[in-house]
């Protein structure tokens, strides 16, 4: 059987390429031939990190632009470290911008998968109605794996056309139980849940990007989803008490700071930097899912703001809200994860996924 996976897997995120990666494997391991819609419109192919120059600007003009030429290099390599996990390791279709090619490509697929990540929310789809399965010539299945919409409150405010919209899936699973209640109290009672696509593969599978570490020294490592000044004094505060070295890997203009090194990752660093890190702290529900993952100690930082609702269903599946801090939170060990106890709460949730896809796909 021929699938097709729509997601958003050309967004400048480690989460949004290494979750569209995990779901094409493990697919792929139930017997699926699999490919990657390679959808690239404007509205996602365009968005890419910015930081204002007055971020490097001081007393010294030169010393600044110079700041400034080295922070877009480091930018420039990083995307092309993007590009380069994808060709690498992504079984993309032929590239498609708009909808005419976009129908050329999946004539040939059986079922088309949308999901997983924020395809569902309106700050990243592009108001696109191919989100919400319309594909008006395709004959074969649509269905959602771990859709997300975000924030299910502005989610709601669009309700009656999604409502009309997705009437289209041949079955729905979403990845958040506030996002089923929310469909499920306006009518839609068969969507269910299932975990992120990343948690799908185990540790061993992600392996093959683990090689030798690629920081020497002991270090935190800061990935902020959104950006926080009170999580990076946190994460300073526990690298001097821990005498860890401070990485960031996002481009957020608080990282570049006195006490915080910059370190260019595409999402294959990326995920060794997490693996062989002493802490994560992040406030990325993908940074989140990753620590756990890869048996990382880590601090969820929730922001208070909406965007905490993903990583905190995510907690609460595994016991692990412990694991939650915040700007009034102090900088602490805490105590160690039992990763037996959580590996086996995630092999539960694969089993569910593995239902799902192997009975609706």
């Amino acid at each position: 059987m021929n699938i097709g996976i729509l997601t958003f897997h050309c967004a400048y995120n480690y989460g949004a390429v290494l979750q569209c990666y995990a779901l094409q494997k493990h697919l792929e391991s139930l017997g699926f031939n699999v490919t990657i819609i390679n959808y690239t419109p404007f509205y996602l192919a365009s968005k890419r990190p910015k930081v204002n120059l007055r971020t490097f600007v001081n007393r010294h003009p030169i010393l600044s632009l110079n700041r400034y030429i080295s922070f877009t290099s480091k930018l420039q390599r990083q995307f092309d470290k993007f590009l380069e996990f994808s060709d690498l390791h992504l079984n993309l279709s032929k590239k498609c911008k708009n909808y005419d090619q976009l129908s050329s490509v999946i004539s040939s697929l059986d079922t088309i998968i949308i999901g997983s990540d924020q395809v569902w929310s309106e700050t990243f789809n592009g108001k696109d109605s191919v989100w919400y399965g319309q594909f008006p010539n395709f004959k074969g299945r649509v269905i959602t794996y771990a859709a997300s919409a975000g924030d299910v409150n502005k989610f709601k405010t669009n309700i009656p056309e999604v409502l009309e919209a997705i009437k289209r899936f041949d079955s729905i699973s979403v990845r958040e139980v506030d996002l089923q209640n929310t469909l499920s109290e306006y009518g839609v009672n068969d969507a269910v849940t299932v975990v992120d696509p990343t948690l799908l593969l185990d540790k061993k599978s992600w392996s093959v990007f683990l090689d030798k570490p690629i920081e020497s020294e002991k270090y935190i490592l800061v990935y902020q989803g959104r950006d926080d000044d009170a999580l990076m004094n946190y994460a300073k505060s526990l690298g001097t008490i821990h005498h860890c070295k401070v990485i960031s890997c996002d481009f957020y203009a608080n990282s570049f700071q006195d006490g915080i090194s910059q370190c260019v990752a595409g999402p294959k660093e990326f995920l060794n930097l997490v693996h062989n890190a002493f802490c994560v702290i992040t406030s990325s529900f993908h940074g989140t899912a990753l620590s756990i993952l890869l048996e990382t100690r880590f601090f969820a930082f929730f922001k208070g703001d909406g965007g905490d609702i993903r990583a905190k269903a995510l907690l609460e599946s595994l016991n692990l809200c412990n694991r939650i801090i915040d700007r009034n939170s102090l900088p602490c060990a805490n105590e160690e994860i039992d990763w037996n106890t959580v590996k086996e709460k995630i092999t539960l949730l694969k089993e569910r996924a593995n239902k799902y896809l192997l009975e609706n796909a």
